[in-house]
């Protein structure tokens, strides 16, 4: 993460993944960051002086994610994500309804790319050991609704289903796993905060905060 201050140009390279040094300044201007250059070749001096969407740097150097994504959204998403002990360990589904119907909508698939990429960069990880279970069904109006279920209920439902699971009829012993579980049933793991890499994750915390406070 780029800091109002001086950098060599080896330091951008690994900051910026470029080793070009107008690919550097290049990328620099993309993002809108003001800088001074002096000296020529590995002599070369970047004076960072002001990087106005900190946020959006942050995404792009520390967690690859790429320029193209919606920035506005996924601060929204992000701030919740770590600053509501609920929502992180919501649902797809709940957290796609509580999106919608707070602020706006964002698909599941996205963001599950958006939790992926802080996987990726071990921000966080999945307790595979402390799962909540749920059945996932609708309700009168056709909307879906979430059940949540025991350990117990989610297992005999998967018990029942190999029982009766013989080749030509797995829709049938889905279908009976189902009546037990009261919709179609999944396991989701507790998230947690890596601890090794919690400076990063406090940093993108503090990013977070003051990009909401300033809206």
């Amino acid at each position: 993460m780029l800091e109002l201050k001086e950098y060599k140009i080896s330091e951008l390279r690994e900051i910026l993944g470029t080793n070009d040094r107008q690919g550097i300044l290049r990328k620099l201007q993309r993002y809108g960051i003001e800088y001074d250059v002096s000296g020529r070749g590995e002599r070369t001096i970047l004076n960072i002086k002001s990087v106005p969407d900190e946020f959006k740097l942050f995404c792009i150097t520390e967690l690859n994610i790429p320029a193209q994504v919606d920035f506005e959204r996924l601060k929204l998403f992000y701030y919740l994500f770590f600053e509501d002990d609920n929502f992180m360990n919501m649902s797809d589904i709940d957290k796609e309804r509580f999106m919608s119907d707070e602020y706006v909508r964002v698909s599941r698939l996205t963001m599950r790319n958006w939790i992926r990429y802080l996987e990726r960069a071990d921000l966080i990880y999945r307790d595979m050991k402390n799962c909540k279970y749920q059945a996932v069904n609708y309700d009168e109006y056709g909307n879906k609704i979430t059940i949540p279920i025991s350990r117990e209920i989610y297992n005999e439902g998967w018990r029942e289903y190999w029982k009766h699971n013989i080749p030509e009829e797995s829709r049938q012993a889905f279908d009976k796993a189902m009546v037990i579980w009261g919709g179609a049933a999944s396991r989701i793991p507790n998230i947690i905060i890596n601890a090794i890499e919690w400076n990063k994750t406090e940093r993108l915390k503090e990013i977070l905060i003051n990009s909401m406070l300033k809206e």
